[in-house]
């Protein structure tokens, strides 16, 4: 009896040990851009895909995105993900600032800041479309 008590606390120790860095993983800061993008009102706006992960709790500073082509700068586009610890999709509008986005490859650049100091800044690119 008490061999398999040893050997059942062996196991719940292991099992502990691989299911940890799970939790923990999701309790981690991403935000992904998606590889996407749609053409809005003309070319006078884009509308990104993107994906926000923060820790359950955590309180968000700052987020935004702006979208570049050809030289010229969108707006910053601001949005409030939750902060849950799990992934949330969002579209995020950025609007042309004095251009028109026109069909073809745009680059990404986003900016996520929590309250506590972590923070993380994706670039992509995407293709917009019509």
């Amino acid at each position: 009896m008490a061999r398999s008590l040893r050997i059942l606390v062996v196991l719940v120790g292991v099992l502990v040990v691989l299911l940890a860095p799970r939790a923990a993983a999701q309790e981690t800061l991403a935000f992904e851009i998606g590889k996407k993008a749609t053409l809005v009102d003309g070319g006078q706006a884009v509308d990104v895909q993107a994906t926000v992960t923060c820790p359950a709790g955590g309180v968000v500073l700052e987020a935004f995105l702006y979208v570049t082509q050809k030289g010229n700068q969108s707006q910053f586009a601001f949005f409030q993900p939750v902060c849950d610890g799990t992934p949330h999709p969002f579209t995020v509008r950025a609007q042309a600032l004095d251009f028109v986005f026109q069909p073809g490859k745009a680059g990404v650049s986003g900016y996520l800041l929590l309250t506590t100091g972590e923070a993380t800044s994706p670039t992509g690119v995407v293709k917009l479309r019509g």
